[in-house]
């Protein structure tokens, strides 16, 4: 009966999580969203009010229900709030011709084939010589690729004498909608331009914060040039430790994705599980020094793990890994036991405050089915197997997760990508270990090379040494029938 009261946030983000994709397909409800909204919580507040007056226990249905209500409508009111072209001046409400528009880069450079691809926040628009106008929303800008130019910066205000056109939709029926998925990150527009068609006006990066973690990142893959010269074991590097998938090769992505390894590439829960296991290897005796350790044990857990995203570009699915570690540690920290499925929901909770379309996000959705997975059914496995050698029971644990996080993602993989990796046992067995002396060579490289660059470049040999075996071994996995 009592069931659902250890589970509090599961509750609540279900109820938000149902409220944005109502919104999505149907806003009407939300036409008079703020009338509404006051209604309902007069209601509640009644409610909890005669509760008190009466017996509890009566009433606690009614206020649970109007509770979970209340946060249903806040998920399409943040739904609404984020889906702002709407507004009188963004860009595609202006009817007159575009002759140039002016704003701000808002992202790092996203390295293709032939082209920078950046986000860009408009600011204004021109219409003729004479007369612009103020404007708002976000478009991906191409800028054609040429061997004399430098990647623009986060922060750069540039410029642009030209036009951006509305994203194409799908070609044929049931083909993935691009245009769908990028209207749900407010991008409705994209501009192909060229170097010379653009001018620099100043530097000023939006949030300090991003701007401190975009440099930190661009320092750390200047070394990584320096010590792993090999495009193949470069690239690999650069997505293994800061996420930079731009220099990734498309045969090293299919043998990943085939031998169901493609999630070290990523940076997200597995990278950031393996540095609070490094914190947990060196600083796991604080908890066992009272109240005081615990405490300092958490504050130092958290730092790191923050400082870990921030090395990494804070990308979403890094900013989903670390918010949930970070909760992690706190409840470890504290004297209460904390519930893992609670926690999960609460991270998902305050990420979907934030930004509510994430809950579109193919990585969101498989790094929380992935997590979920392995806490359920993780445990249920490794039980079933009672191995004396510790070599093998290491074995049959890292099985487990590995089969745990593949049943859990089987549906979303399945639908997404329309395959599943026969040999992802045999994989992660080798990759699972491997990322982890990896991580932790990466970063001990990243961190040595200021002080003693010799050291650095032994480290950076070995690494590499290391990585072309992997990678042997992965592609050897990716062509076995």
């Amino acid at each position: 009966m009592y069931f659902w009261n250890t589970y509090p946030f599961v509750r609540f983000t279900t109820a938000l999580i149902l409220g944005i994709v109502c919104f999505d397909f149907n806003n009407y409800l939300w036409k008079y969203d703020l009338t509404i909204l006051i209604v309902i919580i007069g209601c509640y507040g009644v409610s909890v009010f005669k509760s008190q007056q009466t017996s509890f226990h009566k009433l606690r249905h009614l206020n649970g229900a109007l509770a979970l209500f209340i946060l249903f409508f806040i998920g399409g009111i943040l739904a609404k709030t984020k889906y702002h072209h709407h507004t009188s001046n963004h860009y595609t409400n202006i009817k007159n011709e575009i002759k140039g528009f002016s704003g701000t880069i808002t992202s790092p450079v996203n390295e293709r084939a032939n082209h920078f691809r950046y986000d860009f926040e408009l600011t204004s628009v021109f219409t003729n010589a004479d007369s612009s106008l103020d404007t708002s929303g976000k478009i991906h800008l191409y800028i054609r690729k040429d061997s004399l130019v430098t990647p623009l910066k986060y922060g750069d205000r540039i410029l642009v004498y030209g036009n951006f056109y509305p994203v194409p939709g799908p070609d044929n029926p049931n083909e993935f909608n691009y245009k769908k998925y990028l209207e749900r990150q407010n991008i409705f527009s994209h501009a192909f331009i060229h170097h010379s068609d653009l001018k620099v006006i100043a530097n000023n990066p939006p949030n300090r914060l991003l701007n401190v973690a975009y440099t930190l990142r661009e320092k750390a893959s200047t070394t990584i040039d320096k010590y792993i010269p090999a495009p193949r074991e470069n690239g690999i590097a650069k997505a293994l430790l800061l996420g930079i998938k731009d220099h990734l090769d498309n045969e090293v992505k299919k043998a990943y994705s085939s031998a169901g390894a493609m999630h070290v590439l990523a940076v997200s829960g597995l990278h950031v599980g393996i540095i609070y296991l490094i914190i947990l290897i060196l600083f796991g005796k604080l908890r066992e020094s009272g109240k005081w350790g615990k405490y300092a044990f958490g504050a130092l857990s958290v730092s790191i793990i923050w400082l870990y995203a921030t090395l990494t570009g804070l990308s979403p699915s890094v900013l989903r890994a670390a918010t949930m570690f970070s909760l992690v540690a706190f409840s470890q920290a504290s004297t209460r036991e904390g519930n893992i499925y609670n926690t999960l929901a609460f991270a998902a909770f305050i990420l979907l405050l934030f930004d509510p379309y994430l809950i579109y996000s193919v990585g969101f959705q498989l790094s929380f089915a992935a997590v979920v997975g392995i806490v359920y059914l993780q445990p249920k496995l490794y039980r079933l197997l009672d191995l004396r050698s510790w070599l093998l029971d290491k074995a049959w644990a890292i099985t487990c997760v590995s089969i745990a996080a593949q049943l859990a993602t089987f549906p979303l993989s399945a639908y997404y990508f329309h395959q599943f990796p026969t040999y992802f046992l045999v994989s992660n067995l080798v990759v699972i270990p491997a990322s982890f002396l990896m991580l932790v060579g990466g970063i001990g490289m990243l961190l040595i090379d200021p002080i003693i660059p010799q050291a650095g470049e032994i480290i950076g040999l070995c690494l590499s040494q290391f990585m072309w075996v992997i990678n042997e071994i992965i592609s050897y996995v990716h062509i076995l029938p």
